[in-house]
Formats: C-alpha cells, structure tokens, sequence
C-alpha cells in the first residue's frame, strides 16, 4: 500500500482505508468480498466463510467488493490519543521498573530519528 502523510496532513483511519480500497482493485474477488466484510464489521462465521470459498473457486459468482462506500466517514471530532509518557514498566526488556519515558507531542518516531541522528554524527 502507499499511504503517504505529510505533517500537515496526518494518516487517518479513513484515509488508511480508502488507500485499503484503492489497494483492493488488484485483489481478487474473494479478497476484495472478504476486506468488504471486515471493514463493515461482519462477522467472518462459518457461512462467511462457505460463501467466500465459493467465490474463490467461482470468481464470477455474486459478491459485494470493498468499495469507498463502505468507508465510513470519521466518527469522532477530539483530538487524537498521544502516548506522552511511559511510567514504572515492569519486565520490559532495557526499562527499569521505576523509570518513566516522556514523549514529545510530535510523537516517538521522531525522537528516535533525532536520537540516530546524533548517533551518526559522534
């Protein structure tokens, strides 16, 4: 997939998902009929299951492809969870129990890209 963000355009799970539906068109039917049915929530049961191996052996049977329809439009209008901080881990590997990582808002990847950054330059 080919998701590109930009800083002031952030990945959304919308657009995560219409990159999913784009990917889609590639797929075959059954694929396309099997990530429908995740993406609306549908439980993939035993008849789910029936029905999306016949598509796979009969691809011209009747099916619904993942389409930018059953992309649902974002739900929530808050701002979006951050992880800010990390306090006393336990057994996590390198991290002592009574330690605490804080983060900047602009997120952990980015530290870590200042943190190799200052690594190659030393």
């Amino acid at each position: 997939m080919s998701v590109a963000t930009t800083q002031s355009a952030p990945l959304t799970e919308k657009a995560a998902l219409a990159d999913l539906v784009t990917w889609a068109e590639q797929r075959t039917a059954w694929q396309k009929d099997a990530l429908r049915r995740l993406v609306t929530g549908e439980a993939l049961d035993d008849q789910a299951i029936a029905e999306l191996t016949e598509l796979c052996l009969d691809p011209t049977r009747t099916h619904t492809p993942i389409s930018q329809s059953h992309i649902v439009a974002e739900t929530c209008a808050a701002e979006p969870i951050s992880l800010v901080s990390i306090k006393n881990p336990t057994a996590i590997n390198a991290l002592a129990s009574q330690q605490e990582l804080s983060y900047r808002e602009s997120g952990v990847h980015h530290l870590m890209h200042k943190q190799q950054k200052h690594r190659h330059e030393c």
